[in-house]
């Protein structure tokens, strides 16, 4: 799964961060396919998401940042409690998550989650769960520590489209955001390098809802599973290997959503 990213034309002004997505820069990017249920083929007809629930999202890039929007529409509530940087937003919120693998290593890749009052958790995995990993951010630890990691180049916004927040309705919500190429590739060595015309990161998204219950995905998370020799549909993010690739376009060309 490979999403062709066009790139901004020099001389570009510097994408504003505002979750306008009727900017005329976004008009160069296409519209992902809607998001499926995390365990794709695998997954049960009552857990993928209906046409009222249509999940898309789109990039960009430049020589400083990695642009995403996303819009999220739904038929049940939008909910949205917490209030505080690096909260775990899945535990509770409606919540939209980002996957940046650059080095393709499994090794201190990028987390973040945000819910749709602009409350973001960002965090790195030394390596997956699975492998003996763990969370390194600053809801775990304090500056100074071994296991803190924060951004600060990072912009994001949201904006509510339709309904409200809490309501107990339906509605829509679109994010925008900025991830700044120096914290990506941040700790995963000489493997990650920086965007250029043809080069690929590895990506996945997410949308997570009612507590965990929901977990809708731009790419599936299926992997080769020995004891039954088949592939499998998994309900883990955590699975670098099985996200798909965001591949960087130069500025005009025929981009692709994958």
């Amino acid at each position: 799964l490979v999403y062709r990213a066009p790139r901004l034309a020099a001389g570009a002004r510097r994408l504003p961060i505002d979750a306008d997505l009727d900017k005329p820069e976004w008009a160069a990017a296409p519209w992902s396919e809607p998001f499926g249920e995390i365990r794709g083929a695998d997954a049960p007809l009552e857990a993928r998401p209906p046409p009222t629930c249509v999940t898309r999202m789109k990039m960009l890039w430049d020589d400083e940042f990695l642009y995403v929007c996303a819009i999220l529409e739904s038929d049940f509530e939008i909910v949205c409690t917490f209030t505080e940087r690096n909260s775990p937003i899945f535990q509770r919120d409606s919540d939209f998550e980002v996957f940046v693998d650059a080095a393709g290593s499994c090794h201190a890749y990028k987390e973040l989650e945000v819910n749709a009052a602009n409350v973001v958790w960002n965090l790195m995995l030394d390596r997956p769960y699975a492998d003996g990993g763990g969370e390194y951010s600053a809801r775990v630890a304090a500056p100074g520590d071994e296991r803190h990691y924060e951004v600060r180049a990072q912009r994001s916004a949201t904006r509510l489209l339709r309904g409200a927040l809490n309501s107990g309705g339906g509605g829509a919500w679109a994010v925008e955001m900025a991830l700044a190429h120096e914290e990506t590739v941040a700790r995963q060595g000489a493997a990650a390098r920086r965007p250029a015309v043809g080069g690929r990161w590895r990506v996945n998204f997410s949308r997570v809802e009612r507590r965990g219950k929901v977990n809708w995905t731009w790419g599936p998370q299926v992997v080769w599973e020995p004891r039954t020799r088949r592939y499998e549909g998994k309900v883990n993010m955590h699975l670098p290997d099985a996200w798909g690739h965001v591949e960087f376009a130069p500025p005009n060309a025929e981009a692709s959503a994958g």
